[in-house]
């Protein structure tokens, strides 16, 4: 009973949550409090109402545990979810981040040469596939793309990328440049046909083609959702809640049609029901992962050292730096799961696990205030028309969703601000050069305050 009483809990404080914010604010789909609170709900209502309702359909690591040991398990997560959900929303609920959207006139402070960030997306993009061909040149692969694509010998080529993060990294970036490409066009007010017809479907096949081959879902979610919110939208569209709802579950159907059965192909997997359920909520596996992992007992605490390491470590190449095998979020597996050491592949353990890992309760406590706070920062920053903020919440919504570890999130965050920080100076540069005050607006950039020059 005291599973269900807790399921119920935190079923409850959930919807109550989403209730209060929906009544203090209007519906802002790119507020990243949402992908968070969606992490919260599938891990922690969806996935323990399917383990007690239908549990073959979702159980992972079936080689690990069973069923009735996850139930007998599920009271203590339950709990540090119910703590962590419940001090968010006390910060996450305050009158003070209760911002509305400012007029129109006064939004598009990305400021600079349009040119520039069409350049600079394009050449991110092209970029990641480049650095794909290299990383397969590296690795001395002999397969097919094709072979890549259909999973048959993904795995020989992500079991020896170690010491290529910088190929990696580039390979990301192109999600980003991506993002840049569509929030540019989407706000143009000319439309040109062979950017419509020729360049955006060459760009998007080249962006989506690096996390397709390499099986990664939440990659090719970025890709697709980013191009079914933003081309043909625009700005005010987005951050004022005015995004027609058909985009909007064009989006939500292309994720769980991604997730799921797609999923299952890149896996070679048989498509039925059942395993579309368990890989759509795969990558939510947190519940599972404390499950089958040590008496709680016995854990050691980080003390923060996962986060740093996530951020210092994530985007540096090896070849760069000495650092640790295993380090941010594996370390935090390690410590929970130590039977999952020996395994090749990494299982997030979530932002809970992860905050109870490095802080124990009071970790519990403190990190979802500090979510908060960082989340209702950003979304300060969509409101005011921050194109730099937009687009890095393009990117990063999908991982926060995915609730692998707040670690990564940040690490990610960071080095996304450091590669737009470097093309915003870039388009300052090119259009401080370029301004005159008989300037001709450009077409693209013509009442969204792009052709502005600041001092």
């Amino acid at each position: 009973m005291l599973p269900l009483f807790l399921l119920v809990a935190n079923w409850l404080a959930l919807v109550g949550i989403v209730t209060l914010r929906l009544r203090q604010r209007r519906l802002l789909l790119l507020d990243p409090a949402w992908p968070f609170l969606l992490g919260m709900f599938i891990n922690y209502c969806v996935k323990p109402a399917l383990f007690l309702l239908a549990p073959s359909a979702v159980v992972m690591y079936d080689i690990y545990t069973d069923a009735d040991t996850i139930e007998q398990q599920m009271p203590i997560p339950l709990s540090m979810s119910l703590v962590f959900l419940i001090c968010f929303a006390i910060v996450d609920l305050l009158p003070s981040h209760n911002k509305r959207v400012t007029r129109r006139a006064d939004w598009g402070r990305f400021a600079g040469s349009p040119v520039v960030y069409d350049f600079s997306s394009i050449m991110l993009i092209v970029g990641g596939a480049v650095a794909f061909a290299l990383l397969l040149r590296q690795l001395n692969w002999q397969g097919t793309w094709l072979s890549l694509l259909t999973g048959s010998a993904r795995s020989q080529v992500m079991l020896h990328n170690e010491g290529n993060g910088h190929y990696i990294f580039a390979m990301h970036l192109s999600q980003l440049g991506w993002c840049v490409f569509c929030f540019n066009r989407g706000l143009a007010i000319s439309r040109n046909r062979i950017a419509a017809y020729l360049i955006r479907p060459t760009l998007f096949l080249l962006a989506v083609a690096v996390p397709l081959a390499l099986g990664q879902r939440f990659g090719v979610i970025v890709v697709t959702t980013a191009a079914a919110f933003l081309l043909g939208s625009s700005m005010w569209r987005l951050l004022s809640g005015g995004l027609r709802m058909r985009r909007v579950l064009l989006a939500l159907a292309l994720g769980a049609i991604i997730a799921g059965p797609i999923g299952l192909i890149l896996k070679q997997r048989e498509i039925n029901l059942a395993n579309s359920v368990a890989m759509a909520t795969s990558a939510w596996d947190s519940l599972e992962l404390f499950v089958i992992g040590d008496p709680i007992e016995s854990w050691s605490f980080l003390y923060g050292r996962s986060y740093m390491e996530d951020i210092v470590f994530s985007y540096i190449p090896r070849a760069w730096v000495s650092k640790p095998e295993r380090y941010g979020m594996r370390a935090v597996q390690d410590v929970v799961t130590p039977v999952l050491a020996r395994s090749n592949g990494t299982y997030p353990p979530g932002m809970v696990l992860e905050a109870y890992v490095n802080f124990g309760w009071i970790g519990v406590t403190l990190v979802p205030i500090l979510i908060a706070k960082s989340l209702a920062f950003v979304r300060t920053k969509l409101l005011s028309g921050s194109a730099f903020w937009l687009a890095q919440v393009l990117v990063i919504w999908i991982s926060i969703a995915s609730f692998r570890g707040f670690g990564g999130v940040l690490a990610q965050c960071l080095a996304d601000s450091i590669v737009l920080g470097i093309v915003v100076a870039m388009a300052l540069a090119v259009s401080s050069v370029s301004s005159s005050r008989n300037r001709i607006a450009h077409p693209y950039t013509e009442g969204f305050g792009w052709n502005r020059v600041r001092a």
